[in-house]
This record gives C-alpha cells, structure tokens and sequence, in this order.
C-alpha cells in the first residue's frame, strides 16, 4: 500500500503487515495455496502507524480481495480468500 502510484519495475522499501489465505484454481483443477503478502511502502504518511491488517479499514481489505477476484478471473482462474 502507497500514498502515491507507482511505475512498474520501481523498487519500493516497505513494511509487511500481514499475508492474505488463499486458494485458486484454473478450470476443473485442484484448489492450490496461493497467499497474497499485503505490505505498507515505507515511508507512508497514509498508513504510517498500520502494523497489522487489523490496522486498516475493513472496506480497504474488501477492496483488496475484489481486485484479487477480478485479476486472476481475467487470466482464467478462481481466486478466494
């Protein structure tokens, strides 16, 4: 997480916070392990004082999981958390 975008293939020093269970899927295979690492860019005046998911909004942590859901369904998978 960022207070600004950033450019692909940017180095960003940050914090982790915390590790999202999850599973996908492609087609009719198996559920596979597949976790999602959230992390805080260091430093961050937005999320300066977060040091757990439990830090952040529970709005912002459905966010997340929908933008998950949505991306890996684009390259034809299943995706839950």
């Amino acid at each position: 997480l960022m207070d600004h975008p950033g450019v692909v293939g940017c180095r960003v020093d940050a914090r982790l916070i915390g590790a999202l269970a999850a599973e996908q899927k492609a087609g009719e295979g198996p559920w596979t392990r597949n976790d999602r690492l959230v992390a805080v860019a260091v430093p961050s005046r937005l999320y300066d004082e977060v040091r757990s998911l439990d830090g952040l909004p529970a709005r912002l942590l459905d966010e997340v999981e929908a933008f998950f859901v949505h991306y890996t369904r684009l390259n034809g998978k299943e995706f839950r958390i």
